[in-house]
């Protein structure tokens, strides 16, 4: 489930406060940002689309994908099915061409907060343990050299270069 800090105010005359967004009561603030919300949807017939042909091209992808998934067309499919539509069409048609693949993936990945954290988390496990690593061959080297072995023995029981050997012994003394 997607985090919506907006999820249940009241949208009153297409405007959002960031207040908000925070659950508490006081409502004497210094200062209160307002935006105004403005729908971009295809079938909307939003003034903005016709500003701006990208926001219009991108919104008419939208539009198609949805036509698509809520005629019972897997995602996947659908997303594909719009894009070369657009294409046809003409609209987006060198971007898309350009850029098919990663539109395609973009588009069909969905990611929830909760993704979002578990992501951030296998990534810093992962720095963590190449972190880690590098620490333990430094002071194993360290050791290896500090013993007497030569740069030779050291690198290969380690299975690193001499180079990195050196460097490691240029960090020691």
């Amino acid at each position: 489930m997607r985090y919506n800090p907006y999820e249940g105010t009241k949208l009153i005359n297409n405007i959002l406060r960031l207040s908000d967004a925070f659950r508490f009561n006081d409502h004497g603030f210094s200062m209160e940002l307002t935006v105004k919300v403005i729908d971009v949807n295809y079938e909307s017939g939003s003034k903005v689309l016709y500003k701006s042909p990208s926001l219009e091209g991108y919104s008419y992808l939208i539009f198609q994908i949805r036509r698509h998934t809520n005629s019972g067309i897997a995602r996947d499919k659908a997303i594909s099915l719009a894009v070369n539509h657009c294409i046809e069409k003409d609209i987006l048609a060198d971007f898309l061409r350009e850029n098919y693949e990663e539109v395609c993936g973009m588009l069909a990945w969905e990611c929830t907060y909760e993704d979002e954290l578990a992501i951030k988390k296998e990534e810093g496990i992962e720095e963590g343990i190449e972190k880690g690593k590098e620490e333990g061959y430094l002071e194993a080297a360290t050791n290896f050299l500090q013993s007497g072995f030569s740069f030779q023995d050291v690198a290969r029981i380690l299975k690193l270069s001499e180079t990195q050997i050196r460097d490691l012994k240029a960090r020691i003394v």
